[in-house]
């Protein structure tokens, strides 16, 4: 099971969304290891590597998991996110549709964006043929803007989407390039509690 002296190796089917999530839960509770599978399952079984069902779920074995919370800043609240996008010193990353973006897609009672947001759909960190991120090279150009901003600046990214999941694979690619965990932040509410403001 999950303990805090155990690494935790997560996955997904490949999309990079829910196993990014997972991290990003742990990483903000406290869990000094978690590692993410590029490519998740799907890319696993692709290449043919071992697959089992026979072996009990490593969920059912007593371990025990005691949380802190050592970086509150990885979670950001709609207060923190309105004094972020006033001072726009540094990125705020809207991970969703470019559709969503521009407001011609509603997935909450208003459409359109929080004042200061770019534009960056986390699915374009992601390799359509072979699932999970692209290659390094490809992600440092997606987020060259961003990882610019960072570089030049001391303040802090922070990401949302519809939900805070979406949000959390571009944390993770950020994280992957270098820029450390006390910079990023996740605005968990995202666009589904912003979005249904007056």
């Amino acid at each position: 099971g999950v303990s805090n002296g155990r690494t935790v190796v997560v996955y997904d089917s490949g999309k990079m969304l829910f196993a990014t999530r997972l991290w990003w839960a742990l990483t903000f509770f406290g869990h000094p290891d978690v590692r993410v599978l590029d490519g998740g399952f799907g890319r696993w079984e692709a290449e043919e590597r071992a697959t089992s069902d026979a072996e009990p779920c490593p969920l059912k074995l007593y371990s025990t998991f005691e949380p802190s919370v050592n970086v509150p800043s990885l979670r950001a609240e709609a207060e923190e996110v309105l004094a972020f996008s006033t001072a726009q010193r540094t990125p705020l990353i809207d991970a969703r549709s470019a559709a969503q973006f521009a407001g011609t897609e509603r997935r909450s009672r208003r459409a359109g964006r929080i004042p200061g947001a770019a534009s960056l759909p986390y699915k374009t960190l992601i390799d359509p043929t072979r699932l999970g991120y692209l290659p390094e090279a490809g992600l440092r150009d997606a987020l060259a803007p961003f990882l610019r901003q960072v570089e030049a600046g001391e303040g802090q990214v922070m990401v949302y989407c519809n939900g805070g999941v979406a949000s959390t694979a571009v944390l993770f690619a950020l994280w992957r390039l270098g820029v450390p965990l006390s910079r990023l932040r996740n605005y968990d509410g995202s666009w589904g509690e912003w979005g249904s403001f007056q």
